[in-house]
C-alpha cells in the first residue's frame, strides 16, 4: 500500500525499532479494504461521541429553563396576591413538565455514554468480534438519533405552554394596576371581616352593579335587576387557610335557599378559592344549579372594579 507522505495523518514513531518495524509491516500489508474498515470504526465512535454532546447540551438547556423557573417560583414566594399566586403554580406545573424530560434526557444520555464507550473498547479489535453485540449499539445509535428531536419538540411545546400561561397573567396584572382606588376593598381585608360585615359589603357592591336587594336573612340575599330574581349566598370564611374549601353544607344550605323560594339556580359569593371535590359533585348531581364568584374572582370584582357581569354568567 502507498503512504500519502503529504496527508495529515501519519504514522506513529515508536522509539522501539521492533515496534517500528511491526508497524510498518502491517501498515505494508494493508489494503483499502483494511483502510475502509478502520475508518468505519472510528466513526461510529465519533458518531456516538457527536450524540453524547448532543444529548449533553440538551440536558443542560433542561437544566437552564428549570433554574430560571425556579426563580420564578421562589420570588415573592410569600406573596399572597392571585398574580403572584397563579405565576407560581405556573411556574410549578413547568417544573413538572422539565422534571420529566431531564430524567428521561438523563437516562438517554447515559445510555449514550456507555455506547460510545462499548464502540471504544471495540477499535483494534477483529472484525468479526462480537458482531451480534455490534448490530444492537448500532441499533441503540440509531434510537437515541431519533429521540433527540422529538425531545426538542416536547421541551419546545412544553414553554410554548408556559407563555401561553403567562400571557393572560400580565393582562390580569395590568388590570390590578388599573383597579380604582376609591371603591378599592383589598382581599385581606375581606379576610379579615366577620360574617355580616361580608354580607354588607358583597350587598353594597351587588347594588352598584344594579341589583335590587328584595329581601335578606343572614348569609343569603333575594335580589332583581329589570325582569331577573335571584338568590345570592355568602360563603365566608374569616382568616382562611390557603386551601380552606367551601364544604357540602355550605353548597346544600345555599341549594335549599333556592329551592324553598322556587329558584333554578343560586349564587355562591366566596372568599375561598376552592370547593371541595364531594361539594362539586353535589353541585354537578343536584338541583338547584349553583354558579360560583369564588377567591380571585371576588378579588377582581370587589378590588379590581371589574363589572361582576364579565365574572359570572347568573342575570
Amino acid at each position: 500500500m502507498i503512504i500519502d507522505r503529504n496527508a495529515g495523518v501519519t504514522p506513529n514513531r515508536y522509539q522501539s525499532q521492533p515496534l517500528r518495524r511491526t508497524i510498518g509491516k502491517r501498515i505494508g500489508k494493508a489494503d483499502r479494504d483494511d483502510m475502509l474498515q478502520a475508518l468505519l470504526w472510528v466513526s461510529e465512535v465519533r458518531i456516538a461521541d457527536d450524540l453524547v454532546l448532543a444529548w449533553q447540551r440538551f440536558r443542560q438547556e433542561i437544566e437552564r429553563e428549570e433554574q430560571e423557573a425556579q426563580l420564578r417560583r421562589d420570588k415573592n414566594r410569600w406573596e399572597l396576591d392571585q398574580v403572584a399566586i397563579l405565576a407560581r403554580e405556573a411556574a410549578d406545573k413547568l417544573l413538572k413538565g422539565l422534571a420529566e424530560e431531564g430524567f428521561e434526557a438523563g437516562e438517554a444520555l447515559a445510555e449514550c455514554e456507555q455506547t460510545l464507550q462499548a464502540l471504544r473498547n471495540r477499535l483494534g479489535k477483529s472484525p468479526d468480534y462480537e458482531q451480534d453485540r455490534l448490530s444492537d449499539l448500532r441499533t441503540v445509535l440509531s434510537v437515541l438519533s431519533d429521540q433527540l428531536p422529538l425531545a426538542k419538540q416536547r421541551l419546545a411545546a412544553l414553554l410554548t405552554k408556559d407563555r401561553e400561561r403567562l400571557y393572560p397573567l400580565a393582562e390580569l396584572e395590568q388590570r390590578q394596576r388599573q383597579a380604582p382606588i376609591e371603591t378599592c376593598i383589598p382581599l385581606q381585608q375581606i379576610d379579615n371581616m366577620k360574617q355580616d360585615h361580608f354580607e354588607q359589603v358583597v350587598r353594597q357592591a351587588l347594588e352598584r352593579s344594579g341589583y335590587r336587594i328584595v329581601s335578606a336573612e343572614p348569609k343569603a340575599f333575594e335580589v332583581a335587576r329589570d325582569a331577573f330574581n335571584g338568590i345570592v349566598f355568602c360563603d365566608h370564611a374569616r382568616h382562611p387557610a390557603p386551601h380552606q374549601t367551601t364544604s357540602i353544607e355550605q353548597i346544600a344550605a345555599a341549594q335549599r335557599l333556592a329551592a324553598e323560594r322556587d329558584y333554578s339556580s343560586v349564587l355562591v359569593i366566596s372568599n375561598l378559592r376552592f370547593i371541595s371535590h364531594p361539594a362539586h359533585r353535589l353541585t354537578e348531581s343536584r338541583e338547584p344549579t349553583v354558579e360560583m364568584i369564588q377567591r380571585f374572582d371576588l378579588q377582581r370584582w370587589l378590588e379590581w372594579g371589574e363589572p361582576m357581569n364579565d365574572l359570572v354568567v347568573w342575570a
